[in-house]
């Protein structure tokens, strides 16, 4: 069984075309799922803005990290020393960040695929902070239905494309929740999460 990582099934972005009525909602990731955590980094994509945290409680997981972490830029250096600057493989880190987050659980319809869709399109923003820069990414989850997991609030999917079973993030909502419960193998679903972000990271050592 694989778990859905951040880059799993994230749906293509809509150009040009004027967007639903969906990608004008206010899509808000709230303080309270916020995280404070230290750990290692194990690994850096600078294409994406991605890292890999070894979390010395949770082990190994993949973020990305928002404009706000300024000192992201690997293999950079300072302006003023032409030392190294920004983030290191093997650096301990204290990490501010977002746990993925449902903002979609629903059976499938054109209407909800196009919802689906204007949402990854327009994104979201952390509590607190409304630029538009700022955004956190959403991802697309669809396919059918295989197992529902009530103690884990997660959906087992069959990724239409491949034939390959992915399993859900963690389903908090109470909208979420609520959607979950009305699902049975072999429904068509589409779900929508926010991507593990980071938005602040100060190196330790």
């Amino acid at each position: 069984m694989k778990f859905a990582g951040a880059s799993a099934l994230a749906a293509a972005a809509l150009g040009g075309a004027p967007l639903p009525l969906a990608a004008q909602d206010d899509l808000v990731v709230l303080r309270r799922y916020e995280v404070f955590k230290r750990g290692t980094i194990h690994g850096l994509d600078p294409a994406t803005r991605g890292l890999v945290i070894v979390w010395e409680d949770l082990g190994r997981v993949k973020l990305k990290a928002a404009d706000l972490v300024i000192n992201y830029a690997p293999g950079g250096t300072k302006e003023t020393t032409g030392l190294a600057a920004g983030l290191k493989v093997g650096q301990i880190v204290d990490v501010q960040w977002y746990d993925y987050i449902d903002f979609l659980v629903a059976r499938t319809t054109p209407e909800i695929s196009a919802k689906a869709r204007a949402m990854v399109a327009s994104g979201a923003r952390a509590e607190g902070l409304p630029d538009s820069e700022q955004q956190i990414r959403l991802m697309e989850q669809s396919g059918m239905v295989v197992k529902t997991d009530p103690t884990t609030s997660t959906i087992d999917i069959v990724n239409p494309a491949s034939g390959e079973v992915l399993q859900t993030p963690q389903i908090r909502t109470e909208a979420g929740q609520a959607a979950l419960r009305t699902l049975k193998p072999g429904d068509p679903v589409t779900t929508v999460f926010s991507i593990q972000t980071a938005i602040k990271i100060t190196v330790v050592r």
